[in-house]
């Protein structure tokens, strides 16, 4: 006998600030972000296999779209780590841009325009360390993702830059 499967579309409904799901399946809620998903990705969860606590959904920087994750994978990528952040030159996906002007003692933090329409309450720690040193800090900075700051910090000396962010593209520049 012969079985025939009908596709249906389906849909994670989430809160785009957080990432929490409040629902899958074939109906959008319209309070609520949603992204198409395909059966594959949500099988486990319809099927009790796993916790629909345990996905997430999360902005991914390089294709610029909302995806479905699970958080076990995020939660080994996001152990309170830092990482140092690569050059502009050297990272053509970035998403925030660090730019150290040597010349004025001032730093600026920015958001890539193709991301100001993006729903973000993300904040995002910079450190600047001793060149090569995560644990010999010189300034730390709290920036909230879409908001341009600046701030003054003398950078005579060689440094190094680090950040917790795990989903969005960090890179630096000098000017």
């Amino acid at each position: 006998m012969h079985s025939i499967k009908v596709e249906t579309k389906q849909y994670v409904c989430f809160d785009s600030k957080t990432g929490e799901i409040f629902s899958i399946g074939p109906s959008q809620e319209s309070e609520y972000e949603h992204i198409e998903v395909t059966e594959e990705e949500i099988e486990p969860i319809q099927t009790y296999k796993e916790r629909m606590e345990d996905y997430k959904v999360i902005f991914n920087s390089v294709s610029k779209k909302f995806e479905l994750r699970k958080l076990a994978n995020l939660e080994i990528e996001s152990n309170f780590a830092l990482q140092q952040i690569q050059e502009k030159t050297k990272d053509p996906y970035y998403d925030i841009v660090f730019t150290v002007d040597k010349q004025k003692d001032l730093c600026y933090i920015s958001t890539i325009d193709s991301l100001s329409n993006v729903k973000f309450d993300t904040n995002i720690m910079f450190s600047i360390t001793k060149k090569d040193d995560p644990h010999f800090l010189i300034k730390s900075v709290d920036y909230k993702v879409g908001e341009e700051i600046e701030f003054s910090m003398k950078a005579d000396s060689s440094y190094s830059i680090y950040t917790n962010s795990n989903s969005l593209r960090c890179v630096y520049e000098e000017i």
